[in-house]
C-alpha cells in the first residue's frame, strides 16, 4: 500500500502545500489505492521536505519524482488532452493561440 505523507489539510483542501496537493490530485485521478498521512515533522522525509511517499519499502520525495515513480511502477492510466502538447506525466503545456481546451482551432493573426 502506498502512503502519502504531507502537511495537514487547510480550509477543506487535502494539503496546504501545492506540491503535496499535486501528488494527492494525481493519485486520486489515477485511482491509485493509497493512505494519506498528515504530518508536521519532515525529519523522516528525503531531504527533509514534504511531500513524500513510501511504496513497498521505498521512500520517494519530491513531487516530480513521486509522479514519475508512480507512473513507471504502477498500472497508471495514460491521461491526455487535445490542449496538451504531450501526454500527461505531471505537466501540461498548452499550445497558446492554436487550440482551445476542447481542441477547437483558433485563427491566428
Amino acid at each position: 500500500m502506498i502512503v502519502l505523507y504531507s502537511y495537514p489539510e487547510l480550509f477543506g483542501v487535502a494539503d496546504n502545500n501545492g506540491y503535496g496537493l499535486k501528488v494527492f490530485a494525481f493519485m486520486r485521478l489515477a485511482r491509485l489505492p493509497f493512505t494519506h498521512e498528515h504530518i508536521f515533522d519532515a525529519s523522516a522525509a528525503p531531504r527533509g521536505q514534504l511531500p513524500y511517499i513510501t511504496d513497498d519499502g521505498a521512500t520517494i520525495g519530491d513531487s516530480e519524482n513521486i509522479i514519475a515513480h508512480l507512473t513507471s511502477s504502477n498500472a497508471t492510466p495514460v491521461i491526455s488532452s487535445p490542449a496538451c502538447s504531450t501526454t500527461f506525466t505531471g505537466s501540461c503545456r498548452i499550445r497558446a493561440g492554436r487550440t482551445s481546451a476542447t481542441g477547437r482551432r483558433f485563427a491566428t493573426r
